[in-house]
């Protein structure tokens, strides 16, 4: 069995190419040279897709005005990595190294830096639009707290010198993160599903966001 680690992100690249590692259980999945800047984008959901089915709105009505729209506000870029279940055991761990910045005598004025916005793991599967079809009833369309995929917080967090102050004291997503830092995720099992993080008790919901967003990004029917 596959899982599949879903990361999004906007990058400022300064002076050189940073470098994002992603590690399973201490075996490398594989390593990102980040030549050019990823930055935020308008994308439009496609008219035909899964949200728009399982929300039961035909093809020529418009979206309802519920606070759902057709459009999203995403890093331009999505990266998607194929782990075997062989190495989710015990953590998953992206490292940066990014320490790019015109820093002289006590000044700082530019920099490089990393601001995450999503990241998720689920199982492969999900990369078929059909197997989101089969698990219509497990939807859901309002803010819950056990909504899945989603990352549940703790993680433990490395940033020299700052060993683990960044995720304590600010908000993990979307927080400009200079220089080089590491993240580990702790992994659990639950209904034969292995999670990033602690899983919340009881049932879970599935959230449409990430339906939306392999639309988006023509990832669905592909291989990651």
């Amino acid at each position: 069995m596959f899982h599949v680690l879903m990361l999004l992100f906007e990058y400022k690249r300064y002076k050189k190419d940073a470098l994002i590692r992603i590690y399973a259980d201490d075996h490398l999945v594989d390593e990102i040279t980040l030549e050019k800047e990823i930055k935020l984008k308008a994308v439009k959901y496609p008219e035909e897709g899964i949200y728009r089915d399982r929300m039961g709105i035909p093809p020529n009505q418009e979206y309802p005005q519920n606070g759902y729209t057709p459009v999203l506000i995403l890093p331009e870029k999505l990266f998607l990595f194929k782990i075997s279940q062989q190495h989710l055991n015990r953590n998953i761990r992206i490292e940066v190294v990014n320490h790019n910045n015109n820093y002289t005598n006590g000044f700082l004025t530019n920099y490089s830096y990393i601001k995450f916005h999503k990241i998720d793991l689920f199982p492969a599967c999900l990369l078929e639009s059909k197997n989101w079809s089969m698990l219509d009833r497990f939807f859901i369309y309002q803010d819950m707290i056990n909504l899945w995929p989603v990352t549940h917080f703790p993680v433990e967090a490395n940033s020299k010198p700052n060993t683990s102050s960044w995720c304590k004291d600010f908000d993990f997503y979307n927080y400009t993160k200079g220089g080089s830092f590491s993240v580990e995720f702790s992994l659990c099992k639950k209904h034969k599903i292995t999670h990033l993080g602690p899983v919340p008790v009881g049932k879970l919901w599935l959230s449409t966001l990430h339906a939306r967003i392999l639309c988006t990004f023509k990832a669905l029917n592909t291989s990651a």
